[in-house]
């Protein structure tokens, strides 16, 4: 016996003048080297993964469990949401890291343009500095809160571009607020980089490539999770 559910909601979520030439490819490499270790600093590949996987988790169990199908095979085979909930969270365990190049890569692409080596040396040795470790830290914080009142509004498209860049404005804020004279002379002198405006500057295109390529993964993961949702219940439904 099979099963639809509505996992639509799942997610809100390279002669003699020739050769010079290798220096600009060496350049270049070296460039997208220090902007994956700046994403690194201010987006964890490891903590986007958690927190899409988490996102995607919590809107299935609630979609599922409002389902009146499932309803009815839970009842008659105690466990099945259970058994589903383990299947897609070891599916997204393993598709999410790969989805996440896709937006990882374009979030480089935009950096690549607007930030020099200079101002990525500069934005590194911030972040990695310890008020700037906790400006990040600070800012994390508020801007998941706020991230979880958007996924629990159901937002997407423009809606989720303009509540990400005020929940940008509003994380930026806690991550100042009540921090040490010492912390804000760091972050203040950092702000008056290149580095600091060209990031803030970029902010608003990040932002709306991050909403764009979230909608784009959550119907790819729709589509490689639906399959599994049904063979978790088959398996369930057969077992003894």
């Amino acid at each position: 016996m099979s099963i639809r559910f509505a996992l639509a909601i799942a997610l809100a979520t390279a002669s003699g003048p020739a050769l010079a030439q290798p220096a600009p490819a060496q350049t270049s490499a070296a460039k997208s080297q220090k902007i994956m270790e700046l994403l690194d600093l201010t987006s964890p590949l490891s903590e986007m993964q958690q927190s899409m996987t988490h996102n995607f988790e919590l809107s299935f169990s609630k979609g599922m469990t409002a389902d009146a199908n499932f309803k009815a095979l839970e009842a008659r085979k105690p466990g099945l949401g259970n058994a589903l909930n383990a299947a897609v969270s070891k599916e997204l365990a393993r598709i999410v890291p790969g989805e996440l190049t896709h937006l990882r890569s374009a979030m480089a692409e935009v950096y690549q343009q607007v930030l020099t080596e200079r101002d990525l040396d500069d934005a590194i040795a911030f972040f990695r500095s310890p008020a700037g470790a906790r400006m990040l830290a600070r800012m994390k914080a508020g801007g998941q809160r706020n991230l979880d009142d958007l996924r629990d509004g159901g937002q997407t498209g423009q809606g989720v571009t303009a509540i990400l860049n005020g929940t940008l404005a509003k994380a930026a804020a806690a991550g100042i607020e009540g921090m040490s004279a010492e912390d804000s002379k760091a972050i203040a002198e950092f702000g008056m980089k290149d580095a600091s405006r060209e990031m803030q500057a970029a902010m608003p295109q990040i932002t709306s490539i991050v909403a764009r390529e979230s909608e784009a993964i959550a119907q790819r993961l729709v589509e490689k999770i639906q399959p599994v949702i049904g063979a978790a219940i088959q398996h369930h439904l057969a077992g003894s």
